[in-house]
């Protein structure tokens, strides 16, 4: 079995409000391209045609240590779920994926063996970078600053005690962050935590994310993950 290896057949979670995509980004990595519904261009004066279209937001990336030999994926409908199983020559990684129905928060359980313990996780963000008439800039995205006189500023991280903050201000003075916490249990079992939201200014958003991933640790996981399947 193979996991999905683009956008088009990627598996796929989301509340309505945020949401994510689950596929293979590369050689020996997993991904989840994240978004956010109301995450949209500010910009005016922009094509009928393509102004206020949504902005990408980022990928939290899973980079194996060994080579994948082996990976499957299932769609749980039922569950609103992900669950994935990869194989690689330096042992095995075991994960499980959910956006919870109520709270703004992308949630992976994973477990490992052998030197799959060390697998890294990390997020890789994405300019606000929409328009058709930017598609020459994405593949190479910084070059949009150079000739775009007219753009959002870059973003900007942050480390918040153990949440990766990145923060993306808007040329009007708006903003969206993303927050993201990984916590190990032991050296073969983490869980990953990420939320997306919006503000009026550089922190009122990312206060609201931080808050989302540190209620979402606090939860008891059981009941917050039965709390999600019956909504």
């Amino acid at each position: 079995d193979k996991c999905p290896t683009s956008w088009y057949d990627a598996a796929f979670l989301g509340n309505g409000l945020i949401g994510t995509t689950i596929f293979s980004c590369a050689e020996n990595q997993l991904c989840w391209k994240v978004s956010r519904t109301d995450v949209t261009d500010v910009r005016k004066n922009t094509s009928p045609l393509y102004g206020k279209r949504r902005l990408p937001v980022g990928e939290l990336v899973l980079e194996t240590v060994g080579t994948i030999e082996s990976a499957s994926m299932r769609q749980d409908l039922y569950n609103a779920e992900v669950r994935c199983a990869i194989i690689t020559d330096k042992g095995t990684i075991t994960l499980k994926s959910l956006i919870h129905s109520e709270d703004i928060c992308l949630f992976i359980n994973m477990e490992t063996t052998g030197e799959e313990s060390d697998a890294l996780l990390f997020f890789q963000e994405q300019l606000p970078i929409c328009n058709e008439s930017h598609k020459p800039y994405f593949e190479n995205p910084e070059e949009f600053y150079q000739h775009e006189a007219n753009a959002h500023p870059m973003p900007e991280a942050e480390l918040c005690g153990d949440l990766h903050v990145l923060h993306q201000s808007l040329i009007d003075g708006s903003a969206y962050a993303t927050v993201w916490c990984e916590k190990r249990s032991s050296e073969e079992k983490r869980q990953v935590f990420l939320s997306i939201d919006k503000g009026e200014d550089k922190f009122s958003g990312s206060e609201k994310a931080k808050e989302a991933v540190k209620k979402a640790i606090k939860a008891e996981r059981k009941a917050w993950i039965s709390s999600h399947r019956k909504a």
